[in-house]
């Protein structure tokens, strides 16, 4: 023991008890490619659920959002409309939605997933 301390390692679940969140994220992997850049609104419980890398999704304006998807060359956009109310943050947003290529998924209206163009990716014109 030290200083109290009896050496156990308390792992936190970063789905909160969420199951239908990791079967989404294990549903949405399957369907992207192998070493996509993904933006999720939770990096941790992706790659728990998924063992894939992904940038979370800064909580701020849509200049942020963007500033974060260029940085790290997302190419997916994975919105959880449980978490935050996305569709407004697009529709209040100077984002312009033709980059944007909504892709189906099988975890339903719960999520959404877009495909970015590589100039909206990228921030090349």
């Amino acid at each position: 023991v030290f200083g109290g301390w009896t050496g156990q390692i308390i792992a936190l679940d970063p789905l909160k008890g969420n199951r239908e969140q990791y079967t989404w994220y294990r549903q949405i992997a399957d369907e992207l490619p192998d070493g996509a850049a993904v933006a999720v609104s939770n990096a941790p419980a992706y790659y728990y659920a998924t063992g894939n890398q992904a940038i979370s999704i800064p909580w701020g304006n849509w200049g942020s959002i963007r500033r974060a998807m260029q940085r790290y060359g997302v190419e997916y956009l994975v919105l959880q409309n449980t978490i935050r109310e996305w569709s407004k943050v697009l529709a209040d947003s100077d984002a312009d939605r033709s980059y944007f290529q909504p892709l189906p998924t099988a975890a339903g209206g719960e999520i959404e997933v877009y495909r970015l163009s590589p100039v909206y990716a990228t921030g090349e014109k």
